[in-house]
């Protein structure tokens, strides 16, 4: 989820565990300085950069080799990674980086990037089979220790389009700075994509 304004610039990881079917989601997320230095949630902000939790960009614009580099920095570390779903939107810059990263290692960057769509019919599976995940005793879903988790999900408000019976999770507060949702949302994107993985392997 690509960073607009003063919101985040996140990513949701998701590791499936083969064996047990249990989910396993962590997060990294960034801001600028001038983010940071404007943003009416400061104190807390600055507890998560000292703690590790949320990185510190300086200047007014987050690059994209920054984020980019994390990904490689994990591939270097031994992660591997099955496919990356991201929005399209104003994305050029650093899914043409990953592109090149990719076919840097001899693999086709169409397959591992994947454009998701922001539409409520597009994010009503994967909130339904969420929610149904974490509310499975025991659970089936779980989340990294980050505080960011708890905070960005009480600042969710789903949208219901009562016609088509979607649903989608948005800012509850959308004209507050002190409401972010953006890996929340990357989580859902991610779940999109596991969701596609998962029935192309059953098909061939």
């Amino acid at each position: 989820d690509f960073s607009m304004g003063d919101d985040l610039w996140a990513h949701t990881y998701l590791a499936v565990n083969k064996f047990t079917g249990e989910i396993f989601a962590d997060m990294d997320a960034w801001i600028t300085r001038s983010t940071l230095e404007s943003i009416s949630i400061r104190p807390m902000y600055e507890r998560w950069i000292e703690e590790g939790w949320l990185h510190l960009v300086e200047g007014q614009v987050i690059p994209a080799g920054i984020p980019v580099r994390r990904i490689m920095d994990l591939f270097g570390m031994g992660i591997d990674f099955y496919r990356f779903g991201y929005d399209a939107y104003k994305s050029p810059d650093p899914i043409n980086q990953l592109k090149a990263w990719i076919f840097s290692m001899n693999r086709d960057p169409k397959a591992y990037l994947i454009p998701v769509s922001q539409t409520n019919a597009a994010y009503n599976q994967p909130v339904e089979q969420i929610t149904l995940a974490v509310m499975e005793d025991p659970a089936v879903l779980h989340f990294s220790s980050n505080p960011m988790w708890p905070w960005e999900f009480q600042n969710v408000a789903i949208d219901n389009d009562l016609r088509y019976e979607n649903k989608k999770p948005l800012k509850a507060h959308p004209g507050s700075d002190a409401c972010k949702v953006d890996n929340v949302q990357a989580l859902c994107n991610g779940w999109i994509v596991w969701n596609q993985y998962e029935g192309s392997q059953h098909a061939e």
